[in-house]
């Protein structure tokens, strides 16, 4: 099945235009734009969200906003990847959210009042060789899955999580 992918780095104008440093003015309403679409399309879409720690990880309710406008059938939520020092970008390992930080912010997402009724974590990964940790958050079976790579939200009843499944109705995903 394909899925449709879309960045959502930062759940503020502020933020946003802080992290990806865009190149065009009307940044925030493109990047509204390109989520609202999200509703129409025929086949599953995916917000991919990376934490920054002390960046963006404060904006839950910001972040269940944007859910509401593409309403998107998973979300993952991962940490940051650190590369190294750059004159481009002032990252440091302290911005690289631990795992429980990461699953801790994806059950706030999946636990807000506008959207517990449709999504929930799946499944959780904790990759040893990663620093990045995510998780997954799903709709329809409620379902989310907590990564150390990433995590997801869904909504979709179809996916695999490997190795360890967590779901709302008690069934592996």
């Amino acid at each position: 099945m394909t899925q449709l992918y879309v960045s959502v780095d930062a759940a503020t104008r502020d933020s946003l235009k802080a992290i990806d440093r865009p190149l065009f003015k009307d940044f925030w309403e493109r990047f509204l734009a390109c989520l609202s679409q999200l509703r129409d399309k025929r086949q599953r879409t995916v917000y991919r969200l990376t934490l920054v720690k002390s960046w963006n990880m404060e904006e839950v309710e910001n972040y269940v906003s944007l859910i509401e406008v593409g309403g998107p059938d998973l979300i993952e939520i991962k940490a940051v990847t650190y590369c190294g020092t750059s004159d481009a970008s002032t990252l440091t390992m302290e911005h690289v959210p631990w795992h429980h930080e990461v699953v801790a912010f994806a059950k706030a997402i999946a636990a807000h009042p506008a959207a517990r009724d449709r999504y929930g974590v799946a499944c959780e990964h904790k990759h040893s060789v990663s620093s990045s940790p995510s998780v997954i958050i799903h709709t329809s079976v409620i379902k989310m899955a907590i990564s150390s790579t990433s995590t997801s939200i869904f909504r979709s009843s179809s996916f695999t999580c490997i190795p360890v499944s967590i779901s709302k109705m008690g069934t592996a995903c």
